[in-house]
């Protein structure tokens, strides 16, 4: 879908949906002109070559994924507008899963989806007792019929090679076999039962240890059991009420006015134009509280 979507078209969906979003229109238009010149500025090399990509975001780019998720956002918007949302609508990125109760209901989604743009081309598996959607085989079995309740379990794709990090990777241990852990917790959200579980956590086991991981390294990163299922969740919620965070602006507060109402401000006190990425996310709390402090100081002084 990154390569694919027209860069005219998917600037105007982009801004267009960011309006109906109320966002500031100096951000908007800061927004506008840098995916501008992210999309028309995408080089590779081929065959000893130079190439400028002139359509779509280049694969592996950070702005590809928000942009493209913007971009389906602004056309859902209109398509809710002359049809009503069906039964079941989940949407990541290009993948949809809908629920409806007729097929003749979901041949009006599939017709009006094909027609929302000439960037995308929608394709559909039509499935009654069982599907695959992302990384979750979702069926109805004696479960639904007892309690209305879905199964579900892990789906990985048919070619999937499970090649992992090498063990004797020159890398921090934290970083080399921290995902172990990531994946861990994942597969215990996509088993809807202890069985399906320890099944999937067999066959990770045999895939680890094929690809040379120790068995002692295993046990140490792989901590979460099932009964864990639900505890992991309510004891991060219970230690995050025992001890609340001591920022002075809570986040959603901070985003709201550092990025829009006074972003022009803030790059006026640096007398540069502020792009903030950091991946640790207190880090970004922290970054954010520290800027709004300066803002609001900036206000008391106008008072």
């Amino acid at each position: 879908m990154y390569t694919n979507i027209d860069n005219n078209d998917g600037v105007k969906g982009v801004v267009e949906y960011l309006r109906t979003q109320n966002v500031y229109h100096k951000a908007i238009s800061r927004i506008e002109s840098l995916l501008h010149w992210v999309l028309q500025h995408n080089y590779f090399t081929y065959g000893g070559k130079l190439y400028r990509q002139v359509k779509g975001t280049a694969m592996g780019s950070n702005v590809a994924p928000a942009y493209a998720n913007l971009f389906m956002a602004y056309h859902e918007c209109k398509m809710w507008r002359v049809i009503p949302k069906p039964l079941l609508y989940k949407r990541y990125l290009d993948d949809i899963l809908i629920v409806v109760k007729t097929e003749e209901e979901f041949r009006r989604y599939f017709s009006y989806m094909n027609m929302m743009s000439r960037s995308l081309k929608f394709t559909f598996v039509k499935c009654e007792k069982s599907l695959a959607f992302l990384d979750l085989k979702i069926s109805l079995g004696g479960k639904f019929r007892r309690e209305g309740k879905l199964n579900y379990a892990l789906f990985q794709k048919p070619k999937s090679k499970n090649v992992f990090i090498h063990p004797e990777c020159d890398i921090k241990p934290n970083v080399k076999f921290g995902w172990i852990t990531g994946e861990n917790i994942r597969f215990l959200r996509n088993s809807a039962s202890k069985k399906e579980f320890k099944k999937t956590m067999r066959y990770f086991r045999q895939d680890l240890l094929f690809r040379g991981i120790p068995e002692d390294i295993i046990e140490k990163y792989i901590i979460y059991k099932y009964k864990h299922r639900y505890l992991y969740y309510d004891k991060k919620v219970e230690k995050e009420v025992e001890n609340p965070p001591t920022y002075l602006v809570c986040e959603s507060d901070v985003l709201d006015r550092i990025f829009t109402k006074f972003v022009y401000r803030v790059n006026c006190l640096y007398d540069s134009s502020i792009v903030l990425v950091v991946k640790n996310y207190h880090k970004l709390i922290d970054e954010l509280n520290r800027l709004a402090l300066k803002v609001l100081d900036m206000e008391d002084q106008d008072i």
